[in-house]
């Protein structure tokens, strides 16, 4: 289904751009950060139950399609996962894993307000795994132990989802936004265990447009 999705985007892109190619085209850089937490389906009482707080960041192209409608497409590296703290003890775990996202959204031009202007885009993503990390530290020490273990080879290679948000061109050149990505494909490998493991992520950014 998804890729279904992202293929009819892709198609309906290529068949506009004599009509983009008229039209005014806006490319830029944003950066920001995630908020990023992991859902157990099939283990609901389990789980990383904090969030993570990662980097985001990279370009973005608006390319408009006729009227108040655009395709926004994005390249964003972005730091995702998830982190568990232990109630009775000073033990902490975090999942960090890096994905290269890219979007493909619909954008739908809002409101003017003053030199301002609205706009809302939602569509697919698929993000590109660059690194998978499991860290677990102990805080009952003066300094913190722990250790780091590279966990590539327990995660998947690629994940895709759909992300919708909003955002505010503010005069020329100033563009903010916030989103929300759900997680649709399974990110672990192993699912023998019937629990699988996909994220949820509120992303937050700023940037300039040209």
């Amino acid at each position: 289904m998804m890729r279904s999705i992202v293929c009819a985007v892709l198609v309906a892109l290529s068949a506009g751009v004599s009509t983009v190619a008229a039209q005014e085209r806006q490319v830029g850089f944003k950066a920001g950060v995630n908020v990023a937490s992991i859902v157990f389906d099939g283990d609901p009482s389990g789980g990383y139950k904090e969030n993570r707080i990662g980097f985001l960041a990279g370009g973005f192209a608006v390319l408009p399609v006729g009227g108040a409608l655009a395709v926004q497409i994005e390249a964003l590296f972005s730091q995702k996962g998830a982190q568990f703290s232990a109630d009775d003890e000073n033990l902490e775990a975090t999942l960090e894993l890096d994905y290269l996202d890219i979007p493909v959204m619909l954008r739908i031009d809002g409101p003017v307000l003053g030199n301002n202007r609205l706009h809302f885009f939602g569509g697919p993503s698929l993000a590109f795994r660059m690194g998978a990390r499991s860290k677990l530290s102990d805080e009952s020490f003066e300094y913190a132990q722990g250790s780091i273990d590279d966990i590539e080879d327990d995660i998947e290679p690629f994940e895709y989802g759909i992300v919708v948000g909003a955002g505010l061109d503010i005069g020329r050149r100033v563009v903010i936004d916030g989103r929300y990505t759900w997680g649709l494909s399974t990110i672990n490998k192993d699912t023998s265990d019937g629990v699988e493991l996909k994220h949820r992520v509120f992303s937050f950014m700023a940037g300039v447009r040209f």
